[in-house]
């Protein structure tokens, strides 16, 4: 009774802690710091709370009861090297005097960066027995996230695309492992989660007023405008499933299967004119709404573990970026009063990712840790644009585990950089996104990037 009841209070510790999270770009860096140093080859160890991500059935290793706190520090580097747009190039700056609502601000720009702040994401785990066979677990994390900021200005050129944008997933997952056999193990997981969305943006060229109404009242035909969603879906769920098989003592085998995640995301979207001679009449508060589902994924991983010092691990993680195929937003009265929803072409392409992770033990209480994997990216340079910057990347990690007994410290380290500069040409949404209605359909851009990201992570776990 007595360790139930510790049990509950670090329950209520971890669901205070965990609350608003965000990872960074279209992935997930590692739930768990055990995991995340392994660089997420993980599908056949499982042996931590975190199974039930990785694969459920790991929580039939467990056998005693477990509770896990921890955190993951995100800080992404972004830079843009250089971006063009063609013809007519932007007008960034407002200017109600200006026929179009701006001054122009040219055809080329020269390099810039993100301001996106250092991202925290909690993670809490429980694992417990309630019999030789059987492991109940439940966790609170973030499967998929991302979190990007660039300068809040009309004079940042790549504003009129995304200043900010944010997309996460937390959930509360509730599962089980079961020992069929000494050396089978099933398992599954239910996901109940909440998912937030969101752009900022600029829009320039918007028509306001005819050619006639302009005359008579003096004001300009154009504006610049602010436009901000913000979008939830506060009830959606998930599953996965696992299978774990150890055919001898130095080898095992796992797989796992996560679902697909259908959202409806409802909210608003605000118009905010930046010519103050129009604002108080062109101002807009809308109700918006979308469907952007989260991929499915299947893991399949391979240990060995050639002496008690020495393990490691391979993983091939295959995720269907493909249901990211394009969405509209749905808006309750028409945006600048000309159309009633917006088309988002991305056509995410399918990935298949190797993930490699290995563990020396030089004394028993202390753990050496690295990984390492290639992450190609999803999104096609078609499609590519500042709401969701990714890229082919290169992932090294790293960290150290400490075994007190009762008391475990995990900590890792990771480093991420893309494979080179990003050169991106004519983008259909960077193309859109410099359009002015009614007179130029689109422009024509280039863009070159690159990125690196830093983090760290700590989880410290009390065994009962």
């Amino acid at each position: 009774m007595k360790k139930l009841s510790k049990v509950a209070l670090l329950a209520s510790l971890g669901l205070l802690l965990s609350v608003k999270a965000f990872a960074g770009n279209v992935d997930t860096y590692g739930i768990g710091a055990k995991a995340t140093s392994l660089g997420g080859a993980y599908a056949a160890w499982a042996n931590d709370p975190f199974a039930l991500y990785y694969n459920p059935a790991g929580l039939a290793q467990i056998n005693k009861p477990e509770v896990t706190l921890g955190f993951e520090n995100v800080k992404p580097f972004l830079t843009v090297n250089s971006l063009s747009v063609e013809p007519l190039g932007v007008y960034p700056t407002p200017n109600p005097y200006s026929p179009i609502g701006v001054s122009p601000g040219g055809t080329s720009f020269g390099s810039f960066t993100d301001n996106s702040a250092t991202m925290t994401i909690p993670n809490f785990g429980i694992a417990l027995p309630v019999s030789k066979k059987l492991t109940l677990g439940f966790g609170v994390y973030v499967p998929f996230g991302l979190s990007i900021s660039w300068t809040n200005s009309p004079l940042n050129p790549l504003s009129y695309d995304s200043y900010k944008s944010w997309y996460y997933r937390e959930v509360f997952a509730f599962g089980a492992g079961y020992k069929i056999t000494d050396n089978l193990f099933i398992g599954g997981a239910i996901n109940i989660g909440t998912t937030q969305s969101g752009v900022e943006r600029y829009a320039f060229g918007v028509p306001l007023l005819t050619a006639q109404q302009s005359a008579k009242t003096g004001l300009p035909l154009t504006s610049n405008a602010a436009v901000k969603t913000n979008l939830a879906d506060y009830h959606n769920f998930s599953w996965n499933l696992g299978i774990m098989y150890k055919p001898v003592e130095w080898l095992t085998l796992g797989a796992t299967y996560r679902s697909m995640t259908h959202t409806h995301l409802t909210g608003t979207a605000q118009v905010q004119y930046t010519n103050p001679l129009t604002a108080s009449i062109a101002n807009q508060q809308l109700s918006a709404s979308t469907d952007v589902d989260a991929p499915d994924q299947f893991q399949l991983g391979v240990n060995i573990k050639p002496s008690d010092k020495l393990r490691f691990e391979v993983d091939w993680l295959w995720t269907r970026w493909s249901v990211v195929s394009g969405y509209t937003v749905s808006f309750s009265q028409p945006l600048f009063g000309i159309k009633s929803s917006e088309y988002f072409p991305r056509d995410w392409k399918d990935t298949n990712t190797i993930k490699f992770g290995i563990e020396y033990k030089p004394i028993e209480m202390l753990a050496l840790r690295g990984g390492f994997y290639y992450d190609p990216t999803p999104i096609p340079s078609s499609t590519f644009d500042a709401q969701w910057p990714d890229a082919n990347k290169y992932m090294f990690t790293g960290g150290v585990g400490l075994n007190f007994k009762r008391w475990k410290i995990d900590t890792d380290v990771f480093y991420s950089t893309t494979a080179g500069n990003t050169n991106i040409s004519n983008s259909k949404n960077l193309n859109a996104a410099y359009a002015i209605p009614g007179v130029l359909p689109q422009q024509s851009t280039d863009l070159s990037a690159k990125a690196h990201i830093w983090g760290y992570g700590l989880n410290v776990t009390y065994v009962f």
